[in-house]
C-alpha cells in the first residue's frame, strides 16, 4: 500500500510541474524576447540617432591610443633576414 502511495505522489507531483511548466514557461519566454527586442530597438535607435543624407561617409576615429604591451627599456627590435638556400 505504502509502494501505491508513492508512485501516486510521483505521478501528481510530475503532472504538476508539468501542468506549471506549461502555464509559466510562455510567460517567461514572452517577456525575455521583448526584453531583447527592446534592446535591439534601442540599439539601432542610438545608432541612427545622428541623421545623414544617403551617401555621406562618416569615420569614426577613437582618439584613445593603446599602451605598448613591451616597455621600451625590456627589449629591442630584431631585424630577421630570410635564409634562401
Amino acid at each position: 500500500m505504502a509502494l501505491l502511495k508513492f508512485f501516486l505522489v510521483v505521478i501528481l507531483v510530475y503532472l504538476f510541474i508539468r501542468m506549471l511548466i506549461r502555464q509559466i514557461l510562455p510567460i517567461v519566454a514572452q517577456r525575455l524576447l521583448k526584453k531583447y527586442q527592446n534592446q535591439m530597438n534601442n540599439r539601432n535607435f542610438t545608432t541612427n540617432k545622428s541623421e545623414q543624407k544617403v551617401g555621406d561617409i562618416t569615420i569614426n576615429v577613437e582618439t584613445k591610443k593603446r599602451d605598448k604591451l613591451i616597455d621600451k627599456d625590456k627589449g629591442e627590435y630584431i631585424d630577421y633576414e630570410d635564409v634562401v638556400e
